[in-house]
């Protein structure tokens, strides 16, 4: 059998800075983006898992830094923390025990 020849070009995925528009039945809906809400509303979801650090909730916290997390560059929050993007997966797995210094470093990272 002969070598099959793949593409070595790879596609970007279209970025949208705003949500799209649909319009049905004379009615126009606006797409939601829980990551856009995030990234807007930021403080709040820092509000959060400060309450959650406060109540000793540690699955809350996983959620929340996970959330914020995904909302964002995952490489960018690695440089601004100076955690390996390994341990950030670790930090936000539910399986896992993160130290409080990497929850530190990432609660820094975020506010920056």
């Amino acid at each position: 059998m002969g070598n099959k020849k793949t593409s070595t070009k790879q596609t970007k995925s279209p970025k949208q800075s705003t949500p799209r528009k649909i319009e049905v039945g004379g009615m126009t809906f606006t797409e939601h983006s829980p990551t856009q809400w995030m990234k807007e509303n930021s403080d709040v979801m820092l509000a959060g898992l400060v309450e959650a650090l406060r109540d000793g909730d540690k699955e809350a916290v996983q959620d929340i830094m996970g959330a914020l997390i995904r909302s964002q560059n995952i490489a960018k929050i690695a440089k601004k923390s100076k955690i390996s993007r390994t341990l950030i997966y670790d930090a936000i797995d539910k399986t896992k025990n993160p130290t409080l210094g990497t929850i530190c470093k990432l609660m820094q990272s975020f506010a920056s």
